[in-house]
């Protein structure tokens, strides 16, 4: 009897620790989720403010994420054969200086040159450490991230989703989970709005028409 009894108490105390520790986990997930949300609202009002445009920098394997402006508020275009001097973060890899150019083009859609990106002022992360931005909950990571101008969601190096002074954003999916689980958060922001809302589960961006562009219409946010 006395066997059962500490059995028993065994099985009541590592059910409290499993569920203690699941709720952590998914407190910790929720709050990395209400943080991309409120970094979002934050990115629109300084473009409006600043009259300025804004990104937000998803540096996917570092799990980390960070602010930067443009450093002028006139988006004079870079001439042919001159290099960005901006300080922000730089394209490494040939994955993300492809998204760069694609960035580009949807700038240039916009009727936007890209102009050179700098960390925010007043608005910095990563306190001391300049333009490092902040580190997301311990563990959770970013799953995936694709804006409007991502013709492929991206699981490496790193996504930037834009806001222009006026409110205007591009569509995106922010994935996020706990590392080694399967469960997953997803922040949708609506371009015509900058709207965003966290829904349960992997959810990607509204498909595309035939001119390649997203509709309102596909996806209600």
């Amino acid at each position: 009897m006395e066997v059962l009894v500490v059995l028993v108490l065994i099985a009541l105390l590592t059910g409290t620790i499993t569920l203690g520790t699941g709720g952590i986990t998914s407190g910790r997930l929720r709050g990395a989720a209400t943080f991309v949300v409120a970094l979002s609202k934050v990115a629109i009002t300084r473009a409006n403010a600043t009259g300025k445009p804004v990104r937000i920098v998803f540096d996917i394997e570092q799990n980390r994420i960070s602010l930067e402006e443009a450093s002028g508020s006139r988006l004079l275009r870079v001439k042919e054969g001159e290099k960005s001097t901006g300080a922000g973060a730089e394209a490494a890899t040939d994955a993300e200086k492809k998204a760069e150019a694609e960035a580009e083009g949807f700038l240039q859609g916009a009727r936007a040159a890209r102009p050179n990106f700098v960390p925010t002022k007043k608005v910095e992360l990563g306190g001391d450490n300049v333009g490092a931005g902040r580190a997301l909950e311990s563990g959770i990571a970013f799953r995936q991230v694709q804006t409007e101008h991502d013709t492929v969601p991206r699981t490496e190096g790193r996504a930037y989703l834009y806001f222009w002074p006026g409110g205007a954003t591009e569509w995106a999916s922010v994935q996020i989970q706990p590392k080694g689980k399967k469960d997953v958060l997803t922040i949708l922001i609506s371009p015509l709005t900058g709207r965003s809302q966290i829904r349960q589960g992997p959810i990607d961006l509204p498909e595309r028409n035939s001119y390649g562009e997203i509709s309102e219409r596909g996806e209600s946010l």
